[in-house]
């Protein structure tokens, strides 16, 4: 179930995704039936999403549009603020148009 199964952290650390040159959408899905968390997800462009304190028993849900004109990685760092732990339920990953 989406909302019973997460990994969470405090360190940083960077999800990588191994994809052709295209267009995608990138949709995130945290949160914690028990806890408050914050997470922040970033781009390798510097584009931030997330970031505010999301209470116990709430999801965010983040749709990250990314553009890659070369075959690389999508790279995303996950991150949270003192005090809380970053949580990823899920990621869903959808192409919109490829090259």
């Amino acid at each position: 179930s989406f909302r019973r199964d997460f990994v969470q952290g405090t360190d940083p650390v960077e999800f990588v995704i191994d994809v052709p040159r295209g267009q995608y959408e990138v949709l995130v899905i945290s949160g914690d039936e028990i806890e408050d968390n914050v997470t922040i997800i970033e781009t390798e462009n510097g584009a931030k999403y997330g970031g505010e304190c999301v209470k116990q028993g709430i999801y965010q849900c983040e749709l990250i549009p990314i553009v890659q004109k070369k075959d690389r990685p999508i790279r995303l760092r996950i991150s949270t603020k003192p005090g809380y732990s970053w949580k990823i339920n899920c990621l869903f990953l959808n192409t919109l148009k490829g090259y």
